[in-house]
């Protein structure tokens, strides 16, 4: 999936200011990292979590972040500079080594891209100590539209569209609701949760939305014929009218890793 989000950069980089810094921020304010805290981000992205998480834990703290995209993390070191606690890698989360276990860790929209969630879960509760704390934001209900739909439908059109819902947008679903996102949490071994929801809208331009799609899932949608690609972007061009926004409502979850959690089955 690398091959995918080094595709997507130039999208997921355009829309970093109206989307994904502000979710970002509301994240990293939720989950309060300290002076000298050590963070692991997960799925980090351009840095707009790791990023106002090392500012905040300050000269004395340390944040280790990870992405399988070299694309995104390569613009997420340019966005660092002068940052010297933050420090990126192009990897795997599953095969991270941290050399102790962190205070804190973030994730921040990437629990889907991590496989089944009880052990994805599993895979960032193991990277802390006990009585540390994770913070994951997750959409809330059907995230995207109705440019999600608009998409699907005209790209379908084209001989492209989703036959069958991929793994990871059934992770989404399996985390779109306060409830469903606090229960997982809580069998997974965290206390104190808190679920706090965001309600995000961006107005659309024909511009802007075509920007989305190119880094988001739905550039899985588009057909592989470039002159399809084209009638896709014209179509959906056309649609967007003055007042379609793009509905990107998040919930944001913190908690404390028990003493003594349970085990994840």
């Amino acid at each position: 999936m690398s091959s995918l989000w080094d595709q997507a950069a130039p999208g997921i980089t355009s829309w970093s200011a109206e989307l994904w810094q502000p979710l970002a921020d509301h994240l990293v304010r939720k989950a309060q990292p300290a002076p000298g805290e050590r963070v692991f981000d997960a799925c980090c992205g351009t840095g707009t979590s790791a990023i106002p998480a090392a500012r905040a834990v300050g000269s004395s703290g340390w944040v280790d972040a990870v992405d399988i995209s070299a694309e995104l993390i390569s613009q997420a070191q340019k966005n660092a500079r002068g940052l010297a606690q933050a420090h990126f890698s192009v990897g795997e989360v599953e095969h991270w080594q941290a050399p102790e276990p962190y205070d804190l860790v973030l994730c921040g929209f990437g629990l889907f891209f991590l496989g089944e969630p009880p052990a994805a879960l599993k895979l960032l509760t193991d990277l802390l100590r006990p009585g540390g704390r994770l913070a994951v934001s997750s959409w809330c209900g059907r995230p995207f539209g109705p440019l999600a739909e608009l998409v699907l439908e005209v790209a379908a059109a084209e001989g492209g569209g989703v036959r069958e819902a991929s793994a990871e947008v059934r992770n989404i679903g399996r985390l779109n609701s306060a409830s469903k996102l606090s229960s997982f949490l809580e069998a997974g071994g965290l206390d104190g949760i808190e679920v706090e929801l965001i309600e995000h809208r961006v107005p659309l331009t024909a511009e802007s939305a075509w920007s989305f799609v190119q880094g988001s899932l739905l550039i899985e949608a588009l057909p592989g014929d470039p002159a399809a690609v084209q009638r896709v972007r014209e179509r959906v061009g056309a649609a967007i009218t003055t007042g379609l926004n793009l509905h990107a409502d998040a919930l944001l979850a913190v908690g404390t890793l028990k003493w003594n959690r349970l085990t994840l089955t």
